[in-house]
This record gives structure tokens, sequence and C-alpha cells, in this order.
């Protein structure tokens, strides 16, 4: 682990994160932390390796965000666009009166009704605006756009595709980590620019509360501090990539410092938890 206290993270909190993570039995798959423009910690669970590649679950979510932000970019469409733009011949006469003022921005924040409401169906419609906006797969688009500069790797089965995982995608476990590198990079892989930086900030900067009534069958403790544009904001501080079973990549801006953690854990909430007790508590500034 060199490099760790040169770069202001404790090597003992991360011993004392991993010694938990084993006596939990948390299926841990990889974990990379960048910090200061270099990796200075990488750690793959057997049989796992940087060539694997990885279920990415809502975590995916990313690209699609990636995807809508370069369009508007390219003025392909706005974020101020009604949905119904895009489905005119297809919306129920009711639509109008109940969702007729509907925007793309609003989607982007799961912002469907009178409120915060995550909604996984949102992505599938957000697919279909895109590919409309810019006549091309997104994943084709994201690859001449974003993949073709950065080396990622991503495989798409549309057979897996389902309400838990809607978006189907997998990714090379090594390219997971570089997707919070370019944002937290304000869109700059390389030295060269792939998205507007206005653009890039606007996906963990807090755009609605996820706060939960305390009556809540289920309070899901890091879901409960904002969303941005289908982004989660952190409790620590910062936002994050988040998908099912532990599929992380918490970025903090501040620090200059991303987290990557890929992982099987039903449990999935248990991982951040212990990411603030063992391991955040020991980063200081540098």
């Amino acid at each position: 682990m060199n490099g760790l206290a040169e770069n202001g993270i404790s090597e003992k909190a991360l011993q004392r994160f991993f010694r938990e993570i084993k006596k939990q039995e948390i299926d841990l798959h990889s974990m990379v932390i960048w910090r200061n423009g270099e990796r200075v910690f990488l750690t793959y669970g057997y049989p796992f390796s940087p060539e694997s590649m990885h279920r990415m679950y809502s975590s995916a979510s990313i690209l699609l965000a990636l995807a809508i932000l370069k369009a508007v970019e390219e003025n392909k469409l706005s974020l101020k666009d009604k949905v119904r733009k895009y489905y005119k011949d297809r919306l129920p006469d009711e639509y109008e009166k109940n969702s007729g003022t509907l925007t793309i921005a609003q989607l982007l924040c799961m912002y469907t009704g009178e409120n915060f409401s995550y909604n996984k169906s949102v992505f599938t419609i957000l697919v279909q605006i895109v590919e409309k906006a810019v006549l091309s797969d997104y994943i084709e688009y994201l690859q001449q756009k974003f993949f073709k500069y950065m080396d990622i790797c991503i495989f798409e089965d549309k057979e897996m595709c389902s309400f838990s995982d809607p978006l189907g995608l997998s990714i090379r476990m090594k390219d997971f980590p570089k997707l919070a590198e370019l944002v937290l990079n304000k869109g700059v892989w390389n030295d060269m620019r792939l998205l507007d930086v206005n653009l890039t900030e606007r996906l963990g900067r807090y755009q609605v509360s996820t706060a939960q009534p305390q009556n809540s069958e289920e309070i899901y403790t890091d879901r409960s501090y904002g969303y941005g544009s289908l982004l989660w904001r952190n409790r620590g501080g910062g936002f994050r990539i988040d998908g099912e079973y532990g599929q992380y990549s918490l970025i903090f801006p501040d620090l200059n410092m991303a987290v990557s953690i890929m992982a099987f854990e039903e449990d999935q909430e248990i991982i951040l938890d212990l990411f603030w007790k063992y391991v955040y508590p020991y980063i200081w500034e540098c």
C-alpha cells in the first residue's frame, strides 16, 4: 500500500476496514483509491482481476447520465425539454393533465411527481430519449464520445435486462474506477476534455431531498442525504455512483479523492457503514 500516508490516508485504518470486511464475510471483489491524480491503493478478491467483467447493476446509471449530458453539450437535447416531446404519439390522454410538465432535468434527479421517488423505470425512459436525440444506440454514442478515449470496455446483455437491473451492463473491473476519476477531474481525461465542466459538476450537485419519513419501513441512512443527476449524495460529504450489491464509487471533490468498490453483498449498506466508520475519519487533507 505504497503512497497511502503520502496521500493522506491511514494504512492502519484500511487494515481495520479489511479485517472487519473479512469478519463479517462480505464478498468484496475490488477496491481502488484515487487521490491527487494517481492510484494509491488497489486490491482484487479472488478470482477477480483487472480484466474481469463485472455486473454494474444500477451503478450503470452514471453511463446514462454521461450520455444525456453529452447530448445536452452537443445541443441535441435540453434539460428543459418536456418528456412528452419524445412520446407524442404514445402517451395516454390523461398524461397531459398528470405529468405533462415533466422535464428531462426532473427525470435525472428522480423528481417524477411532487417529490423524490427512486424509480428504475426512469432509466428506460431516459435511454429512449437520448437514443432518439442522438439517433444512435446510447452505448455506441458513449463509445464514440468517451470509451474510445478512456479505453473502457462495456458488455451489454439485453437479455439480462430486468426491473432489478434495467440497464443490463457489465464493465471491465479496471475500468469502473475510471468513471469516478473522469467526474472527479470535472470531465477531463488525460488532458482531453470529454464533457463540459459545468455539466460534469451537475452530476453530483444536490438537486432534491431524499429524506425519508421516520415511520418508513425501510430507512437507508446513505440514501437520506439528497440526490444529484442519477448520483446519490454522501452522508460524509461528496457524492457517489451507487449500484445494487455494493457497486460504489465515492467521489470527494474537496479531498481530490475517489474510492471505487465492487462487491456482491445483499446488505449493501454495511459496506458504506464500514467505510464511514473505519476509513473516512482517518483521511486528512494533503
